[in-house]
């Protein structure tokens, strides 16, 4: 993967060289101009001269400086071509990873977006279950408050009950000894 800065300096590094490349294909295209020129110099020269001899060396001067100047254009152009698509194939690649990597953060926030929507929904759930679970302990509390209540309640009227049968209990002796008493009276008269 190509991180933002080596991009930039692989970038700047192909533009300086193909700038390089450029100037040198410039530098040996004047040279070879240079050498036409002057082969034509030497060719007018030889044919103020008339030498045949010399006409034809010329021309051979001259067809071979084309042929090097040619060659070493095309090579230049060749190098030149092969470093910018090496570096638009670079750029490509570049762009594929990220655009893969772009993609599997999608698909991972995507899948966060999920679980937490999941998650949020299970906290609701949790929150009304709770909420269900202290509604009924406090109806619990209430009732188990109003058991104790009449629980106490009852004790108190059992309590009271309990008094008013001693009470009865005692009333009820003391008739009872009463009457004995009235019973063993001897009775009088006749």
């Amino acid at each position: 993967m190509i991180d933002q800065g080596k991009y930039k300096e692989a970038e700047a590094l192909s533009f300086e060289e193909s700038h390089k490349n450029a100037d040198a294909l410039k530098i040996a295209m004047f040279k070879g101009m240079d050498m036409m020129e002057k082969a034509g110099e030497s060719l007018r020269e030889a044919a103020a001269t008339g030498s045949r001899k010399d006409r034809t060396m010329l021309a051979s001067t001259i067809a071979v400086g084309l042929v090097i100047a040619l060659g070493i254009g095309f090579w230049l152009a060749v190098s030149i071509s092969r470093r910018i698509l090496g570096a638009v194939g670079r750029l490509g690649q570049g762009v594929d990873q990220i655009s893969y990597a772009s993609k599997g953060l999608a698909a991972s926030s995507q899948s966060q977006a999920q679980t937490c929507t999941e998650q949020a929904g299970t906290v609701s759930e949790v929150s009304a279950t709770i909420e269900d679970i202290t509604k009924l302990s406090r109806n619990n509390a209430d009732c188990a408050r109003q058991a104790v209540k009449e629980v106490l309640e009852s004790s108190e009227r059992f309590g009271q009950a309990q008094d008013a049968m001693r009470q009865q209990a005692g009333a009820s002796s003391q008739y009872k000894e009463n009457l004995g008493y009235t019973c063993r009276r001897p009775v009088q008269g006749g």
